[in-house]
């Protein structure tokens, strides 16, 4: 499959914009290696990560 547009991390803004994206028409994917949501949502905003 071809891709209009390939975001990388998946946090509240790549969300928004891949969901825009959807609406006009594009074909989006996301790349993520840890959780979908990004750092606030899985871990909280103020986390540590290593």
């Amino acid at each position: 499959m071809d891709y209009d547009v390939i975001m990388i991390g998946s946090g509240h803004a790549t969300w928004h914009a891949a969901v825009a994206l959807l609406q006009a028409g594009k074909h989006v994917a996301i790349v993520e290696r840890d959780l979908v949501g990004g750092t606030c949502t899985n871990y909280g905003c103020d986390a540590r990560l290593p």
